[in-house]
């Protein structure tokens, strides 16, 4: 079950704007999502009425571990972190709230996530090795869906090919260089680009 996309919008409205936990585990709907989700590690945690985010370290690895090497897949810090970069945008249009917590920032060579960039920073221009990395992160199916619709029409392209869509969009575009890119911002451009593609 989507907490965001099963409730009606009038409760949406109230889980986003209005309540407080203690008012946010009494309402039916979220009670039984959080009943039926105890188990689940990785989702959101209810705080001051706020449904949060992933972390975007735990996002990266669950893209790196996803990489196929025996069938030519790779994956490098720069194209990590402009798939990152779609995930959270398609994230805000399709949900209206973050993928995960950690901005992003226009750099020199297209959107980055610091965080990110300096955990896998190691690699340098190398390959990222999946081997390294585990992936514990479940998603909601909702989001997975998501997850695995981005990835799969962005992974296709090489990181510099990524890195020059961004150029062109935009996020990036409208910024200097260390800027933060808002989620606003993200939101609006890829609403944009579902309707475009609808």
């Amino acid at each position: 079950m989507n907490l965001i996309m099963d409730l009606p919008q009038d409760s949406l409205d109230d889980v986003r704007d209005n309540l407080f936990v203690n008012d946010l585990v009494k309402h039916p709907l979220i009670e039984n999502y959080l009943d039926r989700s105890s188990n689940n590690l990785c989702r959101r945690n209810l705080k001051k009425g706020m449904i949060m985010a992933y972390n975007a370290i735990d996002i990266a690895k669950k893209i790196v571990c996803r990489t196929d090497v025996e069938h030519g897949d790779s994956v490098t810090n720069l194209k990590l972190r402009k798939l990152l970069y779609y995930l959270q945008g398609f994230h805000l249009a399709f949900f209206g709230t973050p993928l995960f917590n950690e901005s992003i920032e226009a750099w020199t060579y297209g959107p980055v996530v610091p965080v990110v960039f300096q955990e896998f920073k190691k690699y340098k221009k190398r390959d990222i090795n999946p081997d390294n990395y585990t992936d514990s992160l479940v998603l909601t199916d909702d989001e997975q869906q998501m997850f695995d619709m981005v990835y799969q029409e962005y992974n296709q392209f090489s990181a510099v090919a990524l890195m020059n869509l961004t150029h062109n969009e935009g996020p990036w575009k409208n910024h200097d260089t260390g800027d933060v890119i808002t989620h606003d911002e993200l939101r609006n451009f890829f609403l944009t680009q579902i309707e475009r593609n609808d």
